[in-house]
């Protein structure tokens, strides 16, 4: 992987504080694996572990048209409570 985003992942992690032991959301609408995959080892690194939720912007278009508004309108229910 590119050493780039290795040490911007370790800033990233660094300025938000990641403690060990936290869970922490990482989406991703780039495409860009290296990115989500370096910013991931942080967060690993740490001792905190790394929530994935990975939202290519075509995969978003398709939801967006594709999945009934009922359910959209609650698209975000079971994530919040993952996370809680």
């Amino acid at each position: 992987m590119e050493q780039k985003w290795q040490k911007i992942a370790q800033r990233l992690v660094q300025g938000l504080g990641v403690q060990p032991g936290e869970l922490i959301d990482v989406r991703d609408s780039s495409g860009n694996l290296n990115v989500v995959l370096e910013t991931s080892l942080a967060i690993e690194r740490v001792g905190a572990t790394p929530l994935l939720q990975l939202h290519p912007g075509d995969y978003l278009e398709r939801l967006w048209t594709e999945v009934p508004r009922d359910t959209l309108a609650h698209w975000d229910q079971y994530r919040q409570e993952w996370m809680k």
